[in-house]
């Protein structure tokens, strides 16, 4: 499911791919809090945030680059919300 990610937010528009996101990282937190798993959640994520670092690293054109530069931002913000609660 990975791989599809990192596929996935190279071939949608930038703001598509952060609504979408930030839809699945609300549904996923409340999931984790409701079967008391935010640490497995928070592990999720920095596994998720070092595959999209590798994808950063690579060639990309412009565009990807900028939309998974706000991802990027995004997610890490979104994994340090999740290690506060």
């Amino acid at each position: 499911a990975e791989g599809e990610r990192q596929q996935w937010v190279l071939e949608w528009p930038g703001q598509v791919v952060i609504c979408v996101d930030n839809i699945y990282w609300t549904q996923e937190v409340s999931d984790a809090i409701s079967r008391n798993a935010l640490g497995e959640y928070y592990d999720q994520q920095c596994k998720q945030l070092l595959v999209l670092v590798d994808v950063v690293r690579g060639e990309l054109s412009k565009l990807a680059r900028k939309t998974l530069t706000a991802l990027v931002t995004i997610d890490v913000h979104n994994r340090d919300v999740v290690k506060m609660l």
